[in-house]
C-alpha cells in the first residue's frame, strides 16, 4: 500500500518532505497524500515514531522506538504490493489460476487493498488484456475467467516462458525439482500405455504443459499439497467433473504429439556439439555459467532440435511478445540474437525474430533461476551497524526479505570476535571493518537498502559502497554532462552513429563499438514505442562504463525521443540488467517521460530522472 512507499521516502530521503514532492513521487493529489499521513500519524505514538510537521517545509519522520517501528515497518511492507501494475499483475494471476468464482471482498483482502480499488483495477485489466468477454460475473458469486483449459493452458505457458514472477510465485508453490521428476515418471507410464512413439523435443512439450496442469489443479484442490505429488490423489483427481476438461486436455496432448513424426530428421550429436561450444564461449567471455546449467541446456538443446527441425513450437508456446523480451532481457536477448547467428551458419537455416524470442525466454528463465540459487547460497549473514541495534533492525528487515531461507545476525562495530565466532557467509558494513574476513564485505548505508536481487548481487561482485548503498546512485552515476545534447534534423541511424563516434573519440569504447551498435539495430529496433530507446551493441566493447543520452526529434510532429546509448564493459552482466531495470521501468511513466524530453539541461533532465526512480 501506499502508507509502506511514503515510509519508505520518509527513511531514504532523511529530510522534510512537503505534500507536492511526495504526491509528485508517488503519481497522487496533494489531499490522498495528506489523508495517508493521518493515517500515519493515528499509529505513531504507538508503533514508536512521530511524523513532525513544519510550515512550508512539510514532513519529517522521527524514530523513537527502534523495535517497535521496525514491526510496524514490517507490516506495513507485507501488505505492500509494489506498483498499480504489478498489483494488476498479481491480481490477473489469480484470476488465472483460480477455476471458481472469487468475490470482490477476497480479492481485496488477497491483494491487502480496498474494495473500490480492486473495482478500479479489474477495469483496467479488462482492457489491458482485452478480456471483457472472457471475464464472468455472477451475482452473489463473484467473477471468474470463462475459457476454456487449452486457452487457459496457452495463456499460463506464455507467462511461464516470460518468466513471470508473479506467475512463478504460484507456480513454484507447486512445482519442484522433485515433483517434476515424478510426474515425469507419472506421464512417461502414460506413454508407454499408449504405445506410441515421440520425439524429445515433443516429450518436453507434454511434460511442461503437465508441470503447469498439476499446479492449476493443485492450485484449487487441497488435496494437493504445495511441493508434494502423489500420484493416486492426482489420478483422482482428473477423474472428478471440476477438472474433467484438464484431463480431456492432456488425454488429447498425448494422442496428438504423435502426429507430428513426420518431420525430417535432424543431426542431434552436431546440434548438441555447436550449442556446447557456443555457451562455453559465452560463459568465458560474459563470466556466466550457463554451459553448467544442465537442466538449461537439455532443455535448450530440445528446443534447437525442434527449430531446426521445423517443429512448430510457436503454437504450443504462443509466441511470446519478442519485443517484450529483448526490452526486459537486453543481455539475454542480445545472446540469443548470437546463437541465431551461430545455428543460421552452421546449419544454413533462417531464424525468425520470434524464433530468437522464444530461444530468449529459456535464457532468461536460467538467468532468473541461476540468480535465487546465488542469493540463496549465502546462509549466515552478519549485519555490522552502530552498537548493533536500532538500524540494524531495520536493515535485517530488508534484508530478510532477499535472503528468505537464511540466519541474520546483526553485531556492534567492534564486536570482532563475535561476528567470527558466528561464521558468516557474508557481511553488511555501514563502515570499513578493521578486522579481515574470509567473506564478501559490502558496505551499505545506515539507512538500509533498496536493492534487486540484480543490484544486490552487483553489490556482491563490487564489494563497493557505490552500488550496495544504493542502485539508483549506481544507475545515475553512469551519466554525464559531456554526454547529453538534444539533436534534431537527423535519421535515427545518423544519430547513433554521431552518438558512438563522439564515445570512440574520447577513449571511452573500443573501436567497433560504432558498427556492433548498428548492427544490434538493424536486427531489431530498441526503440520501445513511441518515446524511449535503449541502442547498445552486439559485443561488450566499453572501456569504462557510460550512458550516453540525446534528445532526438525527427521530425517537428513527432514526439521527443529519449535515446538511452549504452556503453558497458564486459563481464558485467548483473550490471545491465540493473541499467535495463531502470529503464524499462520509466516505460510506464509517460508523464516522466514527458517531463525528460522537454528538459531544457543536463541538469535539468539528471533531477527529473533522480526523482522519478
Amino acid at each position: 500500500m501506499r502508507l509502506y512507499r511514503i515510509v519508505k521516502l520518509f527513511l531514504n530521503y532523511s529530510q522534510f518532505m512537503t505534500l507536492e514532492s511526495l504526491a509528485t513521487t508517488l503519481k497522487v493529489s496533494t489531499r490522498t497524500i495528506r489523508t495517508d499521513i493521518d493515517e500515519l500519524m493515528k499509529d505513531a505514538d504507538k508503533q514508536g515514531f512521530e511524523i513532525l510537521e513544519r510550515p512550508k517545509k512539510g514532513y519529517y519522520l522521527v524514530i523513537h522506538d527502534s523495535e517497535k517501528f521496525q514491526l510496524y515497518f514490517e507490516t506495513l511492507k507485507e501488505i505492500d504490493v509494489k506498483t498499480p501494475e504489478r498489483r494488476r499483475n498479481m491480481l490477473y494471476m489469480n484470476l488465472l489460476f483460480q477455476n471458481s468464482y472469487q468475490t470482490i471482498a477476497n480479492l481485496s483482502e488477497l491483494l491487502q487493498v480496498s474494495k473500490s480499488q480492486i473495482k478500479i483495477d479489474l477495469k483496467k485489466l479488462i482492457q489491458e488484456k482485452n478480456i471483457v468477454n472472457q471475464l464472468e460475473r455472477r451475482a452473489h458469486y463473484g467473477i471468474r475467467l470463462t475459457v476454456s483449459f487449452e486457452e487457459r493452458l496457452v495463456m499460463m505457458i506464455e507467462h511461464y516462458y516470460a518468466a513471470d514472477i508473479d506467475f512463478l510465485t504460484l507456480y513454484q508453490q507447486f512445482i519442484d525439482t522433485a515433483v517434476e521428476e515424478q510426474l515425469v515418471h507419472f506421464v512417461d507410464t502414460l506413454l508407454t500405455d499408449s504405445q506410441l512413439q515421440y520425439r524429445d523435443e515433443q516429450l518436453t512439450v507434454i511434460y511442461q504443459k503437465y508441470f503447469i496442469t498439476y499446479a492449476f489443479i493443485a492450485f484449487n484442490n487441497q488435496m494437493l499439497l504445495p511441493a508434494g505429488f502423489s500420484e493416486a490423489t492426482f489420478r483422482k483427481l482428473l477423474e472428478t467433473p471440476e477438472f474433467k476438461s484438464c484431463a480431456d486436455y492432456l488425454a488429447y496432448l498425448i494422442a496428438d504429439q504423435s502426429k507430428v513424426l513426420d518431420l525430417p530428421t535432424v543431426d542431434r550429436v552436431k546440434i548438441e556439439h555447436e550449442i556446447e561450444q557456443f555457451f562455453r564461449k559465452i560463459d568465458d567471455l560474459y563470466q556466466t555459467n550457463m554451459s553448467e546449467d544442465q537442466e538449461f541446456m537439455r532443455l535448450i538443446k530440445l528446443h534447437i532440435q525442434a527449430l531446426i527441425g521445423r517443429q512448430p513450437f510457436q503454437e504450443d508456446c504462443h509466441q511470446p511478445l519478442t519485443i517484450e523480451m529483448s526490452q526486459r532481457y537486453a543481455q539475454e536477448f542480445d545472446f540469443s540474437l548470437k546463437l541465431a547467428d551461430m545455428l543460421e551458419e552452421a546449419f544454413n537455416i533462417q531464424v525468425t525474430a520470434v524464433e530468437v524470442g522464444l530461444i530468449c525466454t529459456h535464457l532468461a528463465v536460467h538467468f532468473e533461476r541461476h540468480k535465487y540459487r546465488q542469493i540463496n547460497n549465502y546462509r549466515k549473514i552478519a549485519i555490522v551497524c552502530s552498537s548493533g541495534g536500532g538500524s540494524a533492525h531495520l536493515i535485517k528487515l530488508q534484508l530478510s526479505y532477499l535472503f528468505t531461507d537464511a540466519t541474520i545476525q546483526t553485531f556492534a562495530l567492534n564486536a570482532e570476535e563475535k561476528i567470527s565466532a558466528f561464521m558468516p557467509d557474508i557481511i553488511f558494513s555501514i563502515k570499513p571493518l578493521r578486522a579481515t574476513y574470509q567473506v564478501p564485505v559490502v558496505l551499505i548505508n545506515e539507512l538500509g537498502l533498496d536493492l534487486t536481487p540484480n543490484t544486490l548481487l552487483e553489490a556482491i561482485a563490487q564489494q563497493s559502497s557505490n552500488v550496495a548503498e544504493n542502485d539508483k546512485q549506481a544507475f545515475l552515476s553512469l551519466f554525464d554532462k559531456h554526454y547529453f545534447g538534444r539533436e534534431n534534423q537527423v535519421t535515427y541511424p545518423q544519430l547513433l552513429a554521431k552518438m558512438a563516434n563522439q564515445l570512440e573519440a574520447d577513449g571511452i569504447v573500443e573501436a567497433g563499438f560504432k558498427q556492433s551498435v548498428l548492427e544490434r539495430e538493424n536486427l531489431l529496433s530498441t526503440l520501445y514505442g513511441e518515446r524511449l530507446a535503449m541502442p547498445h551493441p552486439l559485443e561488450l566493447l566499453a572501456k569504462q562504463n557510460q550512458i550516453s543520452v540525446a534528445l532526438f526529434q525527427p521530425t517537428p510532429d513527432e514526439p521527443v525521443k529519449i535515446i538511452f546509448l549504452l556503453a558497458i564493459q564486459g563481464q558485467q552482466v548483473n550490471l545491465i540488467r540493473m541499467i535495463t531495470e531502470k529503464i524499462f521501468q520509466l516505460l510506464g511513466k509517460e508523464q516522466t517521460l514527458r517531463e525528460l524530453s522537454e528538459a531544457s539541461s543536463f541538469e535539468e533532465f539528471y533531477v527529473i530522472l533522480k526523482n522519478s526512480l
